[in-house]
């Protein structure tokens, strides 16, 4: 092949030799013209369902024994247990 390898421009090791001088006009405007990806309200919401997911993941750690079936023969009546719901 004639065009290989490519002649590499001073952006594209800009990164690998440590020059950022020549990248960080090119960042700031990409980063300027980017909207944010989500509202406070969005973040703040995605918050409290994680939240309440790890909650959950961890009562049936500490608890979901308690709501298992281990009684084949149902001689035992299990009680009911809100965290697990």
């Amino acid at each position: 092949r004639t065009n290989w390898p490519k002649p590499s421009s001073p952006e594209d090791v800009a990164a690998f030799d440590g020059n950022w001088s020549l990248l960080e006009p090119k960042l700031e405007k990409k980063i300027k013209a980017g909207a944010p990806a989500a509202s406070a309200d969005d973040i703040a919401q995605a918050v409290k369902d994680s939240v309440k997911a790890l909650m959950m993941i961890r009562a049936y750690r500490m608890r979901g024994h308690l709501h298992a079936q281990l009684d084949p023969l149902g001689l035992e009546k299990s009680d009911y247990q809100p965290e697990l719901d």
